[in-house]
């Protein structure tokens, strides 16, 4: 028996060619990255997304640069008609929130009160101004950047 060796000539392996789409070109600016109407980040260097996402140019004409700092405020944010804009604020929701705020720090100084009462041993001045300055910051509160919110005193070890 007589053995055939056949080589097989390699066929060179190629892929099809590759066919790139095209990638948008976006000319410098802020961008918004918008789902829906609900803006998810801000960046000045947009990158490819999802078909159910898309960037779109922020017009820096009617943003306050001292009121904001964008790219860690992209919650603050919407998308409507077609421009970015800043959510409206529901002020009963906020001064509520407010309200929950000032009664959870007046609680941790309840004790002193209920000690006054029992015991008759005064509670410090500055806690007296610090409480009381708790329960008029309702009343003036206009926002959490420009209206913080009073320092609490420290009360003494033997106290």
């Amino acid at each position: 028996m007589k053995l055939q060796i056949v080589y097989a000539r390699e066929v060179e392996k190629t892929s099809p060619p590759v066919v790139e789409e095209p990638k948008e070109i976006y000319p410098p600016g802020l961008y918004a990255l918008v789902q829906g109407d609900v803006v998810c980040e801000f960046s000045e260097n947009p990158f490819d997304v999802a078909s159910s996402l898309k960037w779109v140019l922020v017009d820096k004409d009617h943003l306050d640069p001292d009121e904001i700092n964008l790219l860690d405020q992209a919650d603050k944010w919407e998308y409507k008609d077609g421009q970015v804009v800043k959510k409206e604020v529901n002020r009963e929701k906020v001064i509520f929130n407010v309200k929950a705020r000032v009664s959870s720090k007046l609680s941790i100084t309840d004790w002193m009160v209920i000690r006054e009462m029992e015991t008759g041993k005064p509670m410090p001045e500055e806690f007296k101004e610090y409480r009381q300055k708790l329960r008029e910051y309702v009343y003036t509160f206009v926002d959490y950047e420009t209206t913080p919110f009073p320092k609490m005193p420290i009360a003494n070890e033997h106290e």
